[in-house]
């Protein structure tokens, strides 16, 4: 994380390109291998400006590479910075063929996860020997702090995941960050996230043990399932 103390001058971002010399810069953006940088402090101290600036300078420097600048401040002014509109949707910047910005929607980002996954999340709960019904309502409603920002989360790293058989889309993603407390409730959200899980996993521990046996006693193959795969 790379803490702002002194706000860059506006003039230092444009769409053509930024005059900032090697020197001035710290060493770690060097490194070809980055796919992760985070911009974080208190409101006021040039998060989004320095964000900018950085983007344009690597999407200068490194052609080749895919880059995503996203802003996760409730109060956007990502498009400002570049003087180009940006919105919910991953926008080309005018003039970089390899780059693109996104000012996220959390709540838009709530409602489709809400939509995709509701059958599973369903499921899991259903199947459940700990919830009651209330819980199972509750919970369903999407309505427990901290919902949006998880989805966030989901959707950041499913940009950054790669595999053999489907490689990530961008190179690099740089985030402009909500001011720190926000920022820092962000960054604990994998710890968080890891707990419901496992409440989850406890919770269809008697389904896993019963009813596959019950209902498939001979077979040798893993039988896919979409709540299991969900969880997973």
């Amino acid at each position: 994380m790379i803490r702002g103390t002194e706000k860059p001058k506006a003039s230092a971002v444009s769409c053509q390109g930024i005059g900032m010399s090697d020197d001035r810069l710290p060493s770690f953006l060097g490194n070809e291998n980055l796919r992760l940088i985070i911009f974080g402090g208190k409101g006021g101290v040039g998060k989004t400006t320095t964000s900018a600036a950085i983007a344009l300078y690597l999407a200068n420097r490194r052609p080749q590479k895919k880059i995503l600048v996203i802003s996760l401040d409730p109060a956007h002014s990502l498009g400002d910075s570049f003087d180009c509109p940006i919105g919910a949707q991953r926008t080309p910047l005018v003039g970089m063929p390899n780059l693109w910005g996104l000012e996220m929607d959390p709540d838009g980002l709530l409602e489709e996860f809400t939509r995709r996954h509701h059958r599973e999340i369903r499921g899991t709960l259903s199947r459940s020997q700990i919830f009651r019904q209330a819980d199972i309502r509750e919970f369903f409603s999407f309505s427990l702090p901290g919902m949006e920002q998880i989805t966030t989360f989901i959707e950041v790293a499913n940009m950054l995941k790669s595999t053999s058989f489907q490689p990530s889309e961008y190179d690099l993603v740089i985030l402009d960050t909500p001011p720190t407390g926000h920022a820092l409730e962000l960054l604990g959200l994998p710890g968080r996230t890891g707990k419901w899980v496992d409440v989850f996993g406890v919770s269809l521990q008697h389904y896993r043990i019963f009813r596959p046996a019950k209902l498939f006693p001979y077979s040798k193959h893993k039988i896919s399932d979409p709540v299991e795969e969900f969880v997973e």
